[in-house]
């Protein structure tokens, strides 16, 4: 989810994955089903540290899956509510078009919410991302909506975070078993290059603040494992 003015915490990192590890994640939520994905992108969101206010229903949902809670401090402490629509198939090729959300503003307007999230294991239409790219508002009293989206690429990259371990292992033991561990070694070596160059500097408080923060990060997904 994107916040404005500023970046939301639920963007999605800004990071390309491997494209075989890509493919790999793709192919195992293919072996869902519809209602198991928003189980799915409910863990997801949940391990990443928001509220889920409301989870999958049984039966027609109107075009909300979920109700999530967002907690800003910046600028002021203020909290939103976002709307999540879950987009799944079994599709390789599938694409969601902009017909397929058509009336999401009112959706969001009835659950009282600020946001909207689309989040499916596809691939997004280009009309639909102009679609979604147009609601950028600030969303707070409801005046504007912002909407945004995870494809199937965005959220597997969401995916190989850390603190993500406890999802990927339930949902999908075999992808994370052959992709994460080269994903903790890219993250090792991401933190001894910010303390390589902090010490080229000269800076050696910033090099030991870097060390600190890998080993956190380390730590945090070993006990998540």
């Amino acid at each position: 989810m994107n916040g404005e003015p500023s970046e939301s915490p639920l963007a999605a990192p800004n990071r390309s994955s491997n494209l075989n590890a890509v493919e790999l994640f793709l192919n195992e939520l293919r072996k869902l089903d519809g209602h198991l994905f928003e189980h799915f992108v409910r863990d997801v969101i949940a391990q990443s540290g928001y509220t889920i206010v409301q989870g999958p229903a049984v039966g027609p949902d109107g075009g909300k899956d979920l109700l999530v809670r967002v907690r800003y401090s910046e600028p002021g402490e203020f909290e939103e509510i976002w709307v999540v629509q879950c987009k799944w198939s079994s599709k390789p090729d599938f694409i969601v078009s902009d017909r397929e959300i058509v009336g999401f503003q009112s959706v969001c307007t009835r659950h009282a919410a600020c946001g909207y999230l689309l989040v499916t294991n596809g691939q997004l239409a280009e009309r639909l991302k102009t679609e979604l790219s147009a609601h950028r508002g600030n969303g707070q009293n409801h005046s504007l909506i912002k909407a945004t989206a995870w494809d199937g690429t965005s959220l597997c990259n969401r995916l190989m975070r850390l603190e993500l371990a406890v999802a990927r292992k339930l949902w999908l033991p075999q992808w994370d078993s052959i992709v994460c561990p080269d994903h903790k070694i890219k993250v090792a070596a991401e933190g001894i290059d910010l303390a390589m160059a902090a010490l080229g500097r000269g800076d050696q408080s910033a090099a030991q603040q870097s060390l600190a923060q890998l080993r956190q990060r380390l730590v945090e997904g070993d006990h998540n494992a």
